[in-house]
């Protein structure tokens, strides 16, 4: 019988104006030109591939678990690290979001329906950049499948094929949820 493969799931850990004071999030946040030394911490704690997006208003990690458990407290132990605390004073203020509440998560953001104002545009932009950062430093971006996944396959036009092509399984079909097929060729181009 073959080994069942691991679940492998979006993590976003972090803080935000919605679950830490201000006091917390200053400690947190990176200056711009602090990200890759940040990402090269990430890679040695087992962090990899992910990606750091941080603002005045937020400092979170994106993450991959791959099954091997313990990832959220090491993100935790890192940016305990990077605040200069003890991991419980963090974790007091911090969320914890997986599997599909990571990706809501992720696409409110960008969105900026997680802002305290609503539908400001530099959000998308510093997501976008941090993206961006990650992959440069990752064989693999963050919250991207692994190459060659029917879920990465893109049609001749570079959008993504909705409906899967008939050679593909039917857990592909299921992949992407009839609500989330009009953010599908968004999400293509955005991640390039």
């Amino acid at each position: 019988m073959a080994p069942v493969a691991a679940l492998i799931e979006p993590l976003v850990v972090g803080v935000s104006h919605r679950s830490a004071t201000a006091a917390l999030r200053d400690r947190l946040y990176l200056e711009p030109a602090a990200v890759p030394a940040f990402l090269a911490r990430m890679r040695r704690a087992g962090l990899a591939p992910g990606m750091v997006l941080s603002t005045c208003d937020r400092t979170e990690l994106t993450l991959i678990e791959d099954g091997r458990g313990g990832l959220a407290d090491r993100a935790i132990d890192l940016l305990a690290e990077q605040a200069g605390m003890a991991p419980a004073g963090v974790v007091a203020e911090a969320y914890r979001l997986a599997g599909d509440q990571a990706l809501r998560h992720v696409f409110a953001v960008a969105g900026s329906l997680d802002s305290p104002v609503i539908g400001e545009p530099q959000i998308l932009g510093q997501l976008k950049l941090a993206h961006r950062q990650a992959a440069r430093r990752s064989s693999r971006p963050p919250m991207s499948p692994p190459s060659g996944s029917a879920a990465r396959r893109r049609s001749p036009n570079g959008r993504c094929r909705w409906p899967p092509p008939p050679s593909s399984s039917p857990a592909t079909s299921m992949a992407i949820s009839p609500a989330a097929r009009p953010f599908c060729s968004a999400a293509a181009r955005w991640a390039r």
